[in-house]
C-alpha cells in the first residue's frame, strides 16, 4: 500500500504492568478515538489492538494486542507507529483538510499592500473578497 494511504496515529512508547499492556502516544483528535479504529503496525494486524482506557488529562492511551501476554512481549513493540488505512476515515468538511494532505503542498504567498507583510494566498484571497464586499456596500 502507498504510504499516502496509511495514516500514522500514534506510536507505542512504553509497556505497561505486567500483563502485556502497552502505552500508546495519539496523534489523533481524541485518544479515545482509538477505541473505533482498525488500526495495525509492523508485527500488529488490524484489529488485534483494544482500547482498555485513556489516561486523563493526556494524549496517551493503555492497549491490549492481541498475542502479547506480558511485559517482555510488549517491550519488543517500543517505538512501533500504528497507522490506518486512509479510506476508513471520514471526507473532511468544507475548508477542513487532513494533515497527510497538507505534506507536501505548494504554498502561495502574496503582499500586502496595507501591511506590507507576507500572507498566504488563500488567506490574502479571502481578505480582499471581504473587502471587496464591504467596498461594494459602502
Amino acid at each position: 500500500m502507498a504510504d499516502n494511504q496509511q495514516i500514522l496515529v500514534g506510536k507505542i512508547v512504553a509497556p505497561q504492568g505486567i500483563r502485556g499492556e502497552v502505552r500508546i502516544q495519539t496523534f489523533t483528535e481524541k485518544p479515545s478515538d482509538f477505541q473505533n479504529l482498525a488500526v495495525f503496525g509492523k508485527g500488529i494486524e488490524p484489529r488485534a489492538l483494544h482500547f482498555v482506557r485513556a489516561v486523563p488529562n493526556t494524549n496517551v492511551i493503555i492497549a491490549k494486542i492481541d498475542g502479547i501476554a506480558d511485559r517482555n512481549m510488549a517491550e519488543t513493540l517500543r517505538g512501533t507507529e500504528l497507522f490506518i488505512n486512509r479510506d476508513s476515515l471520514p471526507k473532511p468538511g468544507d475548508n477542513e483538510y487532513y494533515q497527510a494532505d497538507l505534506i507536501g503542498m505548494a504554498r502561495h504567498w502574496a503582499v500586502s499592500a496595507v501591511s506590507r507583510t507576507l500572507v498566504p494566498a488563500t488567506l490574502w484571497n479571502w481578505i480582499m473578497a471581504k473587502w471587496l464586499r464591504f467596498v461594494a456596500l459602502q
